[in-house]
């Protein structure tokens, strides 16, 4: 099995919650520790507030996955640690 290139990885802090994030190349998935976006947050409000970042940084959103690790904190928070 092939390992994927990384692209990017950064740390972000939301109030009592920590995110590390990384981008690897890919078809455009994300997941939060082990689990797909959509099953990690229900809100479709806090999944939109998550890409903006990524989208607005230049990156093809479909050669790009996104790997989360999350711990700490509510779902709130871990969404606004993801997206810093």
């Amino acid at each position: 099995m092939a390992t994927k290139k990384a692209i990017s990885a950064g740390t972000g802090r939301r109030k009592t919650a920590t995110a590390r994030v990384n981008l690897v190349e890919g078809k455009g998935n994300w997941t939060v520790n082990g689990v797909a976006l959509e099953q990690y947050l229900p809100s479709e409000a806090l999944r939109d507030y998550l890409k903006q970042p990524v989208a607005i940084s230049g990156y093809d959103m479909e050669k790009v996955d996104v790997v989360v690790y999350a711990k700490g904190g509510g779902i709130s928070g871990q969404a606004g640690a993801i997206r810093h």
